[in-house]
């Protein structure tokens, strides 16, 4: 009579492994299946609950196709397009946009990675920010002269944007904008050795660059877009 063969334990151990690694799997699909449909749910929610104000318009594919969210209304010329402060949506503008319509055409947006407008590419910095507006108002058929207005870090992007497309401004409002020398006027009793400090007079310092390159500061020589404090620093190499 044939001995019947027995079961090894290395046979068992690698069963047992198999179908760890199989409900490993099957748990995270199931969880990432679960997150989806929740994202999805609260997406249509939010959509619901907060409905776009404005149109949104694809730049193209210079610009990987991205789509910006533009709020336009009202009637006449020069238009008004206005540009909020760092983590303001166009929506910031609410109480103001309206009165504006009274007298003349008027602009609100938001930059890519805001409100409905998709994300956009790294750095962020303001020549990129200046790029895409001058890129959306022309596609969304807003012709110029523009009136831009700057609130806070909207005063770095619209300056940029004056000295890249000087053609296409008719004038500028400063809203309490940031400047580039505001760290060194303003008394450190008042702003305190903070890192958030530090990273604004890095953000500062690269704004006066950007603004030497588009003819607004003839004394500075090098280039380098300010960043939001929070996203990463573009190199010199790819920016100079």
């Amino acid at each position: 009579m044939n001995a019947v063969p027995t079961r090894t334990k290395p046979a068992l151990w690698k069963r047992f492994l198999k179908w760890t690694v199989i409900s490993l799997l099957a748990l995270f699909v199931l969880l990432a299946a679960a997150g989806f449909t929740y994202n999805e749910i609260e997406r249509h929610a939010d959509a619901r609950q907060f409905p776009q104000l404005g149109k949104s318009v694809r730049l193209g594919p210079e610009f990987g196709n991205m789509s910006l969210n533009l709020n336009c209304y009202g009637e006449g010329s020069p238009t008004v397009v206005l540009d909020a402060g760092l983590g303001v949506p166009a929506h910031g503008w609410k109480p103001v946009q309206p009165a504006v319509a009274k007298f003349a055409r008027v602009c609100s947006y938001d930059r890519a990675g805001y409100g409905w407008s998709d994300a956009g590419p790294m750095p962020r910095t303001s020549s990129e920010i200046a790029k895409e507006l001058h890129a959306l108002l022309a596609a969304a058929g807003e012709k110029p002269p523009y009136i831009l207005v700057g609130h806070s870090f909207g005063g770095f992007n619209v300056r940029v944007f004056n000295g890249a497309y000087p053609n296409d401004v008719a004038g500028m409002v400063l809203v309490d904008a940031s400047h580039e020398d505001q760290e060194s006027i303003i008394p450190k009793s008042l702003t305190g050795k903070h890192e958030r400090d530090r990273d604004f007079a890095e953000m500062a310092e690269e704004a006066r660059a950007s603004l030497c390159l588009f003819g607004s500061w003839p004394s500075f020589g090098r280039y380098r877009g300010p960043d939001f404090p929070f996203e990463s620093r573009p190199s010199r190499s790819t920016l100079s």
